[in-house]
């Protein structure tokens, strides 16, 4: 029934503009959903195609002040070492642990052992022994020093998930 009201609409129709028009009136809730749905797959493809995995991750640590600004420094450096290709990365994080949220989920990558690297300046360091001896953070032999001059040390997990690109990186000294 529904389909012969619309041919015979159609029909009334002037004009390809006009025709199109009421299609587009009649069907607009399958138009949109096909549109949307076809805009979905091309946006999972393209997330697929474009996703990296990291190769390091490193966690810089630091309390109510910003090392941001070594972060892409750091990343450049490590992925050179490391020789990383297409489709591997580097992932370099600060957290500023003064704040809580950025403390949970510090919290929440070490119990997960999603870590390699943490890099604490000495100060910071010895702030979080505690911390570090409880869950088994060996001090590594890893360290950077920023454009400023600043030193940082490293700490490793004892469960890390990349330890090829950390044993790279220890072997670099």
């Amino acid at each position: 029934m529904e389909n012969t009201i619309v041919k015979e609409t159609l029909k009334q129709k002037n004009g390809f503009k006009g025709k199109i028009g009421y299609l587009f009136f009649a069907y607009k809730g399958v138009i949109i959903t096909v549109v949307l749905t076809i805009l979905f797959i091309i946006s999972l493809v393209f997330s697929y195609i474009s996703k990296t995995s990291p190769v390091l991750t490193v966690r810089i640590v630091s309390s109510e002040e910003t090392y941001q600004n070594i972060v892409d420094p750091m990343k450049d450096t490590y992925g050179e070492v490391l020789d990383i290709s297409e489709g591997e990365s580097i992932d370099v994080t600060e957290f500023d642990i003064s704040d809580q949220n950025n403390q949970d989920a510090f919290v929440a990558q070490l119990v997960a052992q999603q870590i390699d690297v943490i890099f604490v300046t000495e100060e910071m360091d010895q702030k979080m022994k505690t911390l570090f001896d409880e869950n088994q953070i060996e001090k590594g032999e890893i360290k950077y020093t920023d454009q400023y001059g600043r030193e940082f040390v490293s700490r490793i997990p004892s469960e890390i998930p990349h330890k090829e690109s950390v044993i790279k990186l220890t072997n670099l000294d």
